[in-house]
Order: C-alpha cells, then structure tokens, then sequence
C-alpha cells in the first residue's frame, strides 16, 4: 500500500457537564479534589486504515492544552470507502509526531466539504464541522465526563451485501515539550513517543524516571482503555445511551443505527448496499465521571446523571459484566485503582443484586478505586490514540 503523508484533522467530542444529582458532600468533595489532580486533557481524532480490509478513527488526548481532530485510511482493494466531512482542522502538526503516513485525502469538491479515502491515501485526517461544544471541542481539555460522537459514512465501491465490522482500540503516548518563557504560555509538544512494549527508559528521550515509571504508564494506558465506553446510540432528548460496545468495543456495520430509520441498518447481518451511495454511521464514546453514572439508575437515590434507563436490562447487564473485568478467570480490562480482583467481582456483585447491606459501602469502595484510576491516568499519560478498525467481514 502506497501512502500520501499528508493530512486532514476532524473528530466529534461533546460538552462536559457537572452532575446534575449530587450522591453526598463527602464522597462529592472527594470527587472533586481527584478530579483537580489530573492534568487537563485536550483532544485529536483520526481515522485509519491500515491493512487492505482494515481501517481506524481515532483521536488523541494530551494534558497539556491541544484541541481536536481525526484521520481515516484506505487502500485500492477494499470494497468500501471511508468518508469524513468538515471545514475545521485541528492538531495538524501534531499527527506527524504519532504517525507520519497522515494524509489528507481525496477531496470531494462537494458541499460540506468531504474527504474520502482512495488507492495511495492510507491514513486521512479526521475533521470537524464547526467549534461548538457540542461538534465535539473541548477547549480546556479531555477530562472524566468528556463525552461526544465520531461521525463518518461507508461508501460501498460495489452493489450487493456489504459486512464491515468497526471495532476501537485505545493507544497512549507521553509528549516531550518546550518550556515556555512566560508561565502562562502553554507549553509546545516537541515529539510522542507510544506507551507500549518497544518503549525503553532510554528510547523516550530522557521523559522516564525507571522502569517503575514506564511499568506506570502501562498501567495508567489500561485504565483510559477502561474508562473510555462506546455506544451504537445516544438519545440527545433523554441523554440515554445505549448499543454499549463492551470489552471487545465492536460493533456489525448491521448492527449500526440509520440516522434516516432510527433503526438498525440489518442487525447481525450484512446490508443491501448501493455502489457509490453514502451510510452514515455515528459511534457515540462517553468518560464516565463516576462510577454511579455507570452503575445507577434514575431509580437510586444514589444517582449520578445515569447513562442507562432502567428498563434497558440488557446494557446494564453488559456493563456490570464489563466492570468486573472477568473473562475465562483473568481481567481484561482495568476499571478500578488499588482493589484486588475478588473485592472488584464481589462488589460489583452486590451492587447489581441491590444485596441488603453491602450496596453502600461497594459503591464508596469502587466509586474511590475508580476515582484513583482517573488520578493515575491524568499523572502518566500526556496523548491517547483511539483507533477504530473497520474491516470487511
């Protein structure tokens, strides 16, 4: 595959917003302080594709003040096109120091502006439409309770069936950076270097202490892999989700909602496509503020802005199983900060059975080593890379 280095910044992130129920003083101001603790977070997206069947979105988050954007890739084999739209770029130097193969594009000439990928583009740039809060920008930076969407259409090179599975993975980097001559200034990202098993104390330019350290900053990278939830839907109106993607963070081009229907395209099965028309998709991500939104209904008095109504048992379900984090006797996920793997399945067990006199004092439990995590997180990593994968199935 012959790639284009060139690039297109988009992505989607929504509005934080405060509790609107508070669970009480104590545990809140708790809260509160952990949350001042973390460096301020700031946003990039990206959509790839990497492979002949394989493509990512994806956005980066930094704790120093960056903004927003995203990148998409292609190659002449596959039997779809990726299509992103927007006027607004963001962080375009910066994609360079995470992957210099980021390109612009195929530009559309149409109104809105759009960008497909096309034979040599293999990674394009992801855009935005417009600044407000609620296209996805997050000027003061990423932080818990940072939520927002990733919009981008399928256009099939072919007619007939078409079955893509889009599925997210979540990469981190620390950020070497000048010192500003005015303490005010924000300080300018030099390089990236990625958290995973090539990076050395010695290979990150001096930014590592030990191997301590680095052994951190693994650790901080499974927890943003674990706070960071993917949905199908969101409904705006009663700020519900739903569609949770779970630990695999997948999801069937099917299995995708038709912004025309409100429905699934053809859940769990291929879709009746036509060559060169465009299906949009929408991916819907949330960082949850505290455990209670995860975990608690409108029904609790407990309640913290809940993502799930009551009635929809069968996300609930999955994101109890999620949270405990067991899957064939080992965790593979991380949530929770300082708690062993039994108190984690125990107490996420009397939380979702409401069992008489356990349910408090597993929440204080969870809703600290939760809190912990998101501490750990905002003191190790200065970028993350969320990376969707959409491959022909």
């Amino acid at each position: 595959m012959k790639d284009v280095n060139t690039m297109y910044p988009i992505g989607e992130l929504a509005e934080s917003a405060s509790p609107s129920n508070k669970i009480d003083d104590e545990r809140q101001e708790l809260k509160r302080n952990q949350k001042r603790s973390l460096i301020k977070l700031g946003t990039m997206g990206i959509l790839t594709l990497i492979l002949v069947i394989f493509s990512t979105i994806s956005w980066f988050t930094m704790n120093t003040q960056v903004e927003s954007g995203g990148m998409l890739i292609k190659t002449s084999a596959s039997p779809f096109e990726l299509e992103v739209r927007g006027d607004d770029i963001e962080n375009d130097g910066d994609y360079g120091k995470a992957d210099s193969e980021y390109d612009y594009g195929i530009n559309q000439n149409l109104t809105p502006t759009s960008y497909q990928t096309n034979g040599g583009h293999g990674k394009i740039i992801w855009r935005k439409s417009g600044s407000s809060a609620a296209d996805g920008h997050y000027s003061n930076g990423l932080e818990p309770n940072s939520h927002g969407k990733l919009t981008f259409w399928v256009v099939p090179n072919n007619t007939g069936a078409l079955d893509v599975e889009f599925s997210f993975n979540v990469r981190g980097f620390i950020g070497s950076f000048t010192v500003p001559a005015d303490s005010n200034d924000d300080p300018e990202l030099i390089n990236l270097y990625e958290i995973n098993d090539n990076l050395t104390v010695t290979s990150a330019n001096g930014l590592l202490k030990d191997s301590d350290d680095l052994a951190d900053k693994k650790m901080a990278l499974e927890y943003i892999q674990g706070h960071i939830l993917f949905f199908s839907d969101y409904n705006s109106t009663t700020g519900y989700y739903s569609g949770f993607l779970g630990t695999a963070r997948s999801i069937r081009f099917g299995n995708c909602i038709n912004p025309l229907t409100g429905e699934k395209y053809n859940s769990d099965n291929p879709v009746a496509v036509t060559e060169g028309e465009k299906y949009q998709i929408t991916i819907y991500w949330k960082w949850a503020n505290t455990l209670e939104q995860i975990v608690l209904d409108e029904t609790s008095p407990k309640k913290d802005d809940p993502l799930f109504v009551s009635t929809n048992a069968t996300d609930r379900t999955n994101v109890f199983s999620y949270l405990s984090g067991i899957t064939n006797n080992t965790m593979d996920n991380k949530v929770f900060k300082g708690i062993s793997n039994t108190v984690i399945t125990n107490d996420i067990g009397y939380i979702q059975d409401n069992t008489s006199g356990r349910v408090n004092s597993a929440l204080t439990e969870l809703t600290n080593a939760y809190n912990n995590a998101d501490s750990f997180i905002g003191n190790n990593v200065d970028y993350i890379l969320i990376e969707m994968n959409a491959s022909p199935k």
